[in-house]
C-alpha cells in the first residue's frame, strides 16, 4: 500500500509539469528561429532562455533577479544575448520587451511563467512570441 501511494505522488507531481507552448515569428541572423524549449532564468537574473537545440540559446533577461510569484507579472526592457554549443556569446543590448507571469506550478528550483517578448536587435533578432509553459 505504501508503495502504491509513492507511485501515485511521483506520477502525479511528474504529470503536473508543464509543457512549453509558444506562438509567434523570431529571426535570428536572417533565419528562421522556432524554440523547442523555454526556461525561467534563475541566479542569472529574471527572465527566460529561449533554446531552439544545444547550438542556438536567446537569453532574455530583465536584469535584477525577483521573486516570480503565481500571478506576479514582471515586465520591461530586456537585455539579450544569443549564445550556443562552440560559438561566443553575443550581447545585443536592451533590445527587447519582455512581460512575464508567474504560473501555479512551482518547484524549489523556480516558477513557471507565461507572457510575451517582442525583439528589436537590429538585423541580429526580430519578432515576438506568446509563450506558456516555460520552466
Amino acid at each position: 500500500m505504501r508503495r502504491l501511494i509513492v507511485i501515485f505522488v511521483l506520477v502525479a507531481i511528474t504529470g503536473c509539469k508543464p509543457k512549453y507552448s509558444g506562438t509567434g515569428s523570431i529571426v535570428v541572423d536572417k533565419t528562421a528561429f522556432t524554440p523547442a524549449a523555454c526556461h525561467v532564468l534563475g541566479r542569472r537574473g529574471t527572465g527566460i532562455s529561449l533554446e531552439r537545440d544545444p547550438a542556438l540559446r536567446i537569453d532574455v533577461s530583465l536584469g535584477k533577479p525577483e521573486i516570480l510569484d503565481y500571478g506576479k507579472e514582471l515586465s520591461g526592457k530586456a537585455d539579450v544575448q544569443i549564445a550556443g554549443a562552440g560559438a561566443q556569446t553575443r550581447n545585443l543590448g536592451a533590445c527587447a520587451e519582455l512581460r512575464m507571469k508567474g504560473e501555479g506550478y512551482h518547484e524549489p528550483s523556480g516558477r513557471a511563467a507565461s507572457g510575451h517578448v517582442t525583439f528589436a536587435c537590429g538585423n541580429d533578432v526580430t519578432g515576438s512570441l506568446d509563450f506558456s509553459g516555460c520552466f
